[in-house]
């Protein structure tokens, strides 16, 4: 599952940056930023059960893209990312009150995140904190936007760098057609993803959806109706419904996907 989370910096956090360290900007000996519990515990839902938790980081360097191991730890009651110092010369301009953003993919053993920081006061930064699901910034240090939440932020960012925002699905800005796709088929196969963000917004409660759901199941022929709730650190929020009734053919499928067909 796909999050951003953003932070504004303090100065203690800013000694993980080996070159501000070395213009003597120091004022403290952290080496790490400091993750709140509560967004940990959103994006990671065992965090609690987890010591440490390990992030392949990519970011913008002096040459470009680079790509480290660094581990988020648990500090008391909130958590540090920390690891190697970033020896990258271009980090010796960071201040307090910057903006981190750590976009992450909460999946797999090591979740994949990109991290980049920007100055209040330049175009991003402006960007960032005029939209509305940044305005609790103002009252929190730091906060964790989903995906389905992000809206116009994450066109955003890919936008302004595609390179390292590549997971962001910037695919869905791309205007262009596949070749292997004629017009007939755009009219027939709705984006599954746009769907479901659409519906989960017309006031049809999970428990209504599951329940229609079980029922469709059992209408079905089904003698075997199996919930299951996967490791969420390893496949994401997911709910599984799966029934061993008759099920239906791939155009029944296309057409119960569209919004007013039968069932």
């Amino acid at each position: 599952m796909h999050f951003l989370i953003i932070r504004r910096l303090r100065n203690s956090e800013l000694g993980w940056f080996a070159e501000f360290r070395r213009q003597g900007r120091e004022t403290a000996k952290q080496r790490g930023i400091n993750f709140d519990a509560e967004v940990v515990e959103r994006v990671f839902p065992s965090a609690s059960s987890e010591k440490d938790i390990q992030l392949s980081l990519s970011f913008r360097g002096d040459n470009g893209i680079k790509t480290e191991l660094h581990p988020l730890k648990r500090q008391h009651k909130n958590w540090r990312l920390v690891g190697t110092k970033i020896e990258d010369e271009i980090f010796g301009s960071v201040d307090p009150e910057d903006l981190f953003l750590l976009s992450i993919d909460a999946i797999g053993d090591v979740p994949r995140c990109q991290f980049s920081i920007h100055k209040p006061e330049s175009p991003m930064g402006k960007f960032i904190l005029t939209q509305p699901q940044t305005l609790a910034l103002a009252n929190n240090s730091m906060i964790a936007i989903h995906s389905s939440e992000l809206g116009n932020i994450e066109k955003k960012l890919v936008e302004h760098d595609s390179e390292l925002y590549h997971t962001l699905s910037a695919m869905k800005y791309d205007n262009q057609m596949d070749e292997n796709i004629n017009e007939d088929d755009l009219l027939q196969i709705p984006d599954a993803g746009r769907l479901i963000d659409a519906l989960s917004n017309i006031g049809y409660s999970l428990n209504a959806a599951v329940s229609d759901i079980i029922d469709n199941s059992i209408e079905a022929g089904a003698k075997n109706i199996n919930i299951t709730f996967p490791d969420p650190n390893k496949y994401g929020r997911i709910l599984s419904i799966a029934d061993d009734g008759s099920g239906m053919t791939p155009k029944k499928l296309v057409n119960a996907l569209c919004i007013g067909s039968s069932r």
